[in-house]
């Protein structure tokens, strides 16, 4: 899974949060180990791995957000950890649709290509805006397709 890595999300937001996070609990050096590490406060142990971590919390991100623990005395996991907004309005919530987010979906087409898709409606025509695997990984992708969508709602 590394690969999906070098396709573009190391010079990410998520990527630099993950980092941080991961610095903040296991180096001594860090600023932040003295409000965490220091403290006992770990993340669990599937978020070692960036593909585990964005799996449960890409979902929820948005651009400019930084990644927060709810209550600051549990450990970083998927049910103490939202993407605070930068204007300090209230942290998206997960859908239970299968990608995490109303208007994204999962495809495959015949020849096995994986997608991202958005399915919109411009100047009066069905439209879909495909973010692929394979030109992406999974993961930018899905970013990419969450940044698309969101711009798409902000200018309607």
């Amino acid at each position: 899974m590394a690969d999906t890595i070098t396709k573009g999300m190391s010079d990410t937001a998520p990527y630099a949060a993950w980092k941080n996070m991961k610095a903040s609990v296991d180096n001594p050096s860090n600023p932040g180990y003295a409000t965490t590490g220091a403290k006992g406060i770990g993340y669990v142990a599937q978020w070692k791995e960036f593909e585990s971590f964005w799996l449960d919390m890409r979902a929820t991100y948005q651009e400019g957000a930084r990644l927060v623990r709810k209550n600051k005395a549990l450990w970083y996991a998927p049910s103490n950890c939202v993407w605070q907004p930068a204007d300090g309005s209230r942290p998206a919530q997960r859908h239970t649709c299968a990608s995490g987010v109303r208007g994204i979906r999962h495809h495959t087409d015949r020849d096995g290509y994986e997608f991202w898709t958005v399915r919109y409606t411009q100047d009066g025509k069905r439209k879909i805006k495909m973010f692929s695997f394979g030109k992406y990984g999974d993961m930018k992708a899905y970013m990419l397709a969450v940044c698309f969508l969101r711009k798409l709602k902000n200018t309607t």
